[in-house]
């Protein structure tokens, strides 16, 4: 089934076809990203490819979900007092 298409366009994706895609996605930009925890593994991933989020996820499909980006900048965190106290209070009135 992986190699057969609904349309010349649409491929249907085998996973193992999905693992392989998912390496050629990485992008140079990407190594600045740190880390990620992800619902989806169950744990914090460090490669930017499996820093995905489920489209059936709470926080994608009914806007439930809380996030902060953090800076860091030489190894420091940014501003990291006032990310965890905005963080700490947007989890609060979930």
């Amino acid at each position: 089934m992986g190699n057969s298409s609904l349309s010349p366009s649409i491929k249907v994706i085998s996973a193992s076809e999905f693992s392989d895609l998912l390496t050629k996605l990485k992008r140079d930009y990407q190594s600045q990203y740190y880390a990620m925890y992800s619902s989806l593994w169950n744990g914090i991933v460090t490669d930017p490819v499996l820093m995905l989020v489920p489209v059936d996820d709470h926080m994608v499909h009914r806007g439930d979900g809380v996030f902060e980006a953090f800076k860091c900048v030489n190894g420091n965190l940014y501003n990291v007092h006032r990310h965890l106290k905005r963080l700490e209070y947007s989890a609060s009135q979930v």
